[in-house]
């Protein structure tokens, strides 16, 4: 049929008509696609019209890297409308453009989605632009250095099952660990010349089995012995505050029950799942902070008398997991003591989401 009413309007703006709606809004695909190259331009001038050809189809990988990530993120393509993202693009356009590596370009996609996602925070934004402008610039093998530490420093798993947390971590690692890890002294002091890290000469590394049973002081411990005056109080005390499940027994000694929780820290982040009417689903809220309270004074009641039994069994079943084995012999072997800069974090976390897009979000 043939629809003979017409509405006219400006530049724009929506037109919305009985029988029909026209609705012209936001940035899509095609006009992210041409504002991409249209920002090439600004880098076509750099180079000679022999090197053109292998530029633009560097940059060409690199947007079909970028757009397909920025299309799953809602709103994300409306970054081609701001201008500091405009200015950031540029400067990926001249690293995409000489790079040979192509896992840069994911790499550079994942700074520019950072971007996005941190908006105009002057702190992220600067990290960020450098990392950009470096990203060719870093070897392979230090790039893969500077990333599995920065993990290994940063993450830590969810379950407070001790067998699935060192799952969980020995899988990530597994990705991360994607070629031959560096040696020797070269690698750092390449990231130390780009930035991306600082050398100390006044502290040192911890060795992986003191990091870890300090950083996993809810796996790493002894807990409360079964049928103890203590362990009837720590029931009551989780009565008294309608928790249950989570006192469990212990899996290097099996006399004893601990928080399933991975350290004390973990604490102030749980949650308590409860049923919403309204949705007919279960959600989750914060603890009250008398309950995190009540954990806490659970947590302090463990027995810390008689813990090197547990420590061994828990670095025992480190030794167990290949690539937790294979993290701590060349952790353990860094030859100089280094602080992560803000370039090396986003750059290390672009690295990290480049090989696992579960990766957790960079602070």
């Amino acid at each position: 049929m043939k629809n003979n009413q017409e509405q006219k309007s400006g530049d724009n703006s929506q037109q919305i008509q009985a029988g029909m709606i026209v609705v012209n809004h936001g940035i899509q695909e095609k006009r992210a696609r041409e504002i991409f190259m249209e920002m090439f331009e600004n880098s076509r001038e750099s180079f000679s019209n022999e090197a053109i050809e292998k530029a633009e189809e560097r940059v060409k990988k690199f947007e079909d890297d970028l757009i397909p990530k920025m299309q799953r993120i809602e709103g994300a393509l409306e970054a081609f409308a701001d201008p500091l993202f405009q200015v950031m693009l540029t400067s990926a356009h001249k690293s995409a453009a000489i790079t040979t590596n192509e896992n840069d370009y994911s790499i550079l996609s994942e700074l520019l989605i950072h971007k996005i996602k941190k908006g105009n925070d002057r702190k992220s934004i600067s990290g960020i632009s450098k990392a950009i402008e470096i990203v060719n610039e870093i070897p392979d093998e230090a790039l893969l250095g500077l990333t599995v530490e920065y993990a290994w420093e940063q993450v830590q798993p969810n379950s407070g099952i001790i067998s699935e947390g060192l799952t969980v971590l020995d899988n990530l690692f597994s990705t991360l660990i994607y070629d031959e890890l560096p040696k020797g002294i070269e690698w750092i002091e390449q990231l130390d010349v780009l930035n991306a890290i600082r050398i100390t000469d006044f502290s040192s590394f911890k060795k992986m089995d003191e990091y870890y049973t300090e950083k996993f002081n809810g796996y790493c411990c002894l807990g409360i012995k079964k049928d103890s005056e203590d362990y009837i109080k720590a029931c009551e005390l989780l009565k008294s505050i309608n928790i249950s499940n989570i006192l469990i027994e212990n899996e290097l000694n099996t006399e004893y029950v601990r928080l399933a929780i991975v350290n004390k820290d973990q604490i102030k982040c749980l949650k308590r799942i409860i049923y919403d009417l309204k949705t007919g689903k279960n959600g989750e809220v914060d603890l009250l902070e008398s309950e995190k309270e009540t954990l806490n004074q659970i947590f302090d009641m463990y027995d810390k008398t008689n813990d090197s039994e547990v420590k061994k069994k828990f670095l025992q079943k480190i030794e167990e997991k290949a690539n937790l084995k294979r993290l701590k012999e060349w952790v353990d072997n860094i030859p100089r003591s280094y602080i992560i800069t803000p370039i090396g974090k986003v750059l290390a976390h672009a690295n990290a989401q480049r090989c696992d897009q579960n990766f957790p979000p960079l602070d």
